[in-house]
């Protein structure tokens, strides 16, 4: 059999030759051309398959009366031939064959199918190839089958193009080239639908990919200044295809003003230098919102090496970009947590005096002036601490214990502030649902983050407006938990700070939570309230997103995990009045003399009787000729020598009725990392107030006192 391996419909004709033909010969061949150009004037105008093979069986049959046609078409695994086309067989027949295995003994298609070459069977009921099909085809009134296989200009097969007749029967010379002719023309058909699924899977494909990947594509001709986006471009964008002005100014036009030049230049360079360019630049869509972009081109010239075209994508890396950003900015913290923790003993040792000793000094001081000058040093002191207790939480995380607490108790104490302290002209509401769900933290803790968040809202109302605290309950998908790592999907309770502001100036979104970085006047702020607001979220498994616009006001919300336990009853009421001794004789520890000195003060003025030691040798020493009489030691973590659990250890074998308090101007670990909080009666982080420090020291000796049944 012939075989043309051409795929070009337009170039496509019959493989027949007519020399000396009869003018009856001459006008079939001319008609069978007729019928095949119109066929594939079909296939140019991309008609579907099944009715172009439908019109070429067809043409077939009206060329040929008397001829049943069919076009079956083989399947992707190569093993069962299906419906293709048969306009005049009858539909009972169609629907059995449908389906049937190619093989030797499968009928006239089967059998062309499986050996690739034509099959002629001029009498179906003694033609052993028909042995497993016979009785359905004779129960059809079809006597001969002739079938040539379809094959793909690869040779592959495609199906069968196949001929019946009621009666048995033999094909002429001209109707035999008339078949392989025919199936030349089916041939062409088939792969040229296969071949337009396959482009259409691979386009759709394409489009999931660069939507996959925030990738849009674009096309500039350079000469006249067009250019095409595609729908991934303008979602990018953020633009209309209507709005789309489809001129290179369309794509300047959006870019960041400040990044313009830049990437102008590189579009200059690629068009006048030799190769392709990669850039990054911003740009603004139409809502304000400002997008990260990387752009990868290839650049077409024509013979004398002009540019006449570039081809290319923009690539959204806004989310790239941020994660970067967060995992930057947690280096810092890590890295300033470190410093904070090397130097905050020592300053919170010095700190100490100057928050205890006022106190002191107003039973000593009694004019006005002198009263002054010792609340400016409380003040200063307390500021001070207040600095380094923010660089420890967000550097460190807070490692107070996280119970089961309502979070509108957090956010009814903040709002009782607010309408106490803030000015007038500031309108302070409470949104959200009267119920939501409980969370895992530590109330001071949050307590610290909505002040932080409130007073900056407070400085961006100068001359009034509105402050809304929303308490919600939301779920979060693993999109957002993905872009706020290590945050979980699942239940969380959602805290805003909603001010109706000036708004957060773009340029300053991505540094509001670097430490030290602040817009307010020198002295007015310290760069560390977001910072720190945003360590104790993350401590406690949460985030913060922020939502602002010029003009419009900004949006801090706070997600905190959801979690199933009861809330934990409200802590005790404090102390009005200090507790005072009852000459328990008490081991003061500290390397510091300062803190000896006012230490030891303290405690002499409120009923106890004191003994210092500079170092862990002295205080033993001091145990083991005094021990049986020492109440209480009161000592430092970190002092030279022995310091820490070490420390802690040796003054339970020395004095083991003696009641422990540790104090640290750091955190409650010694140098190896293990928590004291365990091993002792009580806590004093430095620096302390003199209430404060009274009270655990009463604490620790009235638990010793219950413990041994003494009042």
């Amino acid at each position: 059999m012939s075989h043309r391996p051409e795929t070009d419909i337009r170039r496509a004709e019959p493989p027949l030759h007519t020399p000396g033909a009869s003018p009856e010969e001459q006008s079939r061949v001319n008609r069978l051309l007729a019928h095949e150009r119109a066929v594939l004037e079909r296939m140019v105008r991309r008609e579907r398959l099944d009715g172009v093979l439908d019109a070429l069986v067809r043409g077939h049959e009206e060329l040929f009366p008397g001829t049943l046609g069919s076009v079956l078409l083989l399947d992707e695994e190569g093993r069962r031939l299906r419906r293709g086309a048969a306009p005049s067989l009858p539909e009972s027949y169609s629907a059995a064959i449908d389906g049937f295995e190619i093989g030797p003994l499968q009928g006239s298609c089967g059998a062309a199918a499986f050996t690739r070459r034509r099959v002629i069977v001029t009498d179906i009921s003694t033609d052993p190839r028909w042995e497993t099909a016979r009785e359905l085809a004779l129960g059809h009134s079809l006597r001969a089958c002739w079938s040539t296989p379809i094959l793909s200009g690869a040779g592959q097969v495609l199906g069968t193009l196949a001929l019946y007749y009621r009666e048995p029967r033999s094909p002429t010379t001209h109707e035999l080239a008339a078949v392989e002719s025919s199936a030349h023309i089916a041939a062409l058909a088939i792969e040229r639908d296969r071949n337009e699924v396959a482009l259409r899977g691979y386009t759709e494909r394409l489009a999931l990919a660069t939507r996959s990947a925030q990738m849009g594509v674009f096309d500039l001709d350079v000469v006249n200044g067009r250019l095409d986006w595609d729908d991934q471009m303008l979602s990018i964008y953020g633009v209309r295809r209507e709005d789309f002005g489809g001129k290179y100014e369309s794509w300047r036009d959006r870019v960041h003003p400040e990044d313009l030049a830049a990437a102008e230049g590189k579009v200059v360079e690629a068009i006048e230098g030799d190769r392709p360019f990669e850039t990054s630049f911003r740009i603004t869509r139409p809502d304000g919102e400002v997008r990260f972009i990387e752009a990868r081109t290839l650049i077409q010239r024509d013979s004398t090496g002009r540019a006449t075209r570039i081809i290319g994508v923009n690539i959204d890396v806004t989310d790239k970009k941020q994660l970067e950003a967060q995992l930057l900015r947690s280096q810092r913290l890590e890295s300033l947590g470190r410093i904070a923790g090397g130097i905050a003993h020592d300053l919170n040792n010095m700190l100490a005096p100057m928050l205890v000793g006022p106190a002191m000094l107003r039973e000593l001081v009694t004019d006005p002036e002198g009263l002054g000058v010792l609340d400016a040093i409380e003040s200063s002191a307390r500021r001070a601490a207040s600095v380094i207790r923010q660089l420890l939480t967000f550097g460190r995380g807070t490692e107070t214990p996280q119970v089961p607490l309502d979070p509108r108790g957090v956010v009814e104490e903040m709002l009782r502030f607010m309408q106490g302290t803030f000015p007038k002209n500031i309108v302070t509401s409470r949104t959200g649902v009267e119920a939501p769900w409980t969370v895992l933290g530590d109330a001071t803790q949050l307590h610290q983050v909505l002040m932080n968040l409130c007073v900056n809202a407070r400085d961006e109302l100068p001359e009034g407006g509105t402050l809304e605290l929303c308490v919600e309950n939301v779920e979060v998908d693993a999109d957002l938990a993905r872009s706020h790592p290590p945050a979980r999907p699942g239940k969380y309770v959602r805290i805003g700070v909603i001010d109706s502001g000036g708004g957060i100036d773009p340029r300053h979104m991505d540094r509001l939570f670097e430490p030290f970085f602040t817009t307010k006047a020198v002295g007015s702020g310290t760069g560390l309230g977001l910072p720190t607001a945003l360590g104790i979220v993350q401590s406690h498994g949460g985030f913060i997103t922020v939502q602002s616009r010029q003009g419009h006001g900004t949006r801090f919300f706070v997600h905190l995990p959801a979690t199933l336990s009861p809330a934990a009853a409200a802590p005790p009421a404090p102390q009005e009045h200090a507790a005072r001794g009852h000459g328990e004789l008490v081991l003061v520890v500290d390397d510091e003399l300062a803190i000896r000195r006012i230490t030891q003060g303290m405690l002499e003025r409120h009923g106890y009787r004191v003994l210092v030691a500079r170092d862990g040798s002295e205080a033993l020493a001091l145990l083991g000729a005094r021990g049986k009489e020492i109440d209480l030691v009161l000592t430092d973590l970190m002092m030279p020598g022995l310091e820490g659990e070490s420390l802690i250890r040796a003054i339970r074998s020395a004095a083991p009725h003696a009641r422990l308090v540790a104090m640290s101007g750091h955190v409650m670990a010694g140098p190896d990392g293990v928590e004291i909080r365990p091993l002792v009666q009580g806590v004093l982080e430095k620096p302390f107030t003199l209430p404060g420090f009274l009270d655990v020291i009463a604490a620790a000796l009235r638990r010793a006192a219950e413990r041994s049944g003494t009042s």
